[in-house]
């Protein structure tokens, strides 16, 4: 809802179910949701070792901070101009605590 990704599928696991999305040129993107309550961990920024971190591309940066704002995501990072990477880019967090980087490329 947040992101504008469309929704493909869910496949009930049992104990948890697993949530599709459509990327591009038939990249998936998989959610898990579990059933029960689990531990939940916070890693640092430059934890290693964890799937801690992914960045997507928007063509409106500001349109998704819009939508997090008015759905209580937690942003980490406002909206910032990131010179270096010739972008203009915000960080979220996930249900389950994944540092998601929304990026919107200069031309």
């Amino acid at each position: 809802k947040i992101l504008g990704l469309k929704q493909l599928n869910i496949i009930n696991m049992g104990d948890h179910e697993l949530i599709y999305f459509h990327l591009q040129e038939g990249c998936k993107l998989e959610l898990i949701h579990y059933f029960y309550e689990t531990d939940l961990c916070h890693p640092k920024e430059n934890t290693q070792g964890i799937y801690r971190h992914m960045a997507l591309k928007t063509d409106d940066v500001m349109e998704v901070y819009k939508k997090c704002t008015e759905n209580d995501i937690l942003i980490r990072l406002h909206p910032i101009v990131m010179d270096k990477l010739l972008c203009k880019g915000m960080l979220i967090e996930d249900p389950n605590g994944v540092e998601i980087e929304i990026v919107q490329k200069f031309v």
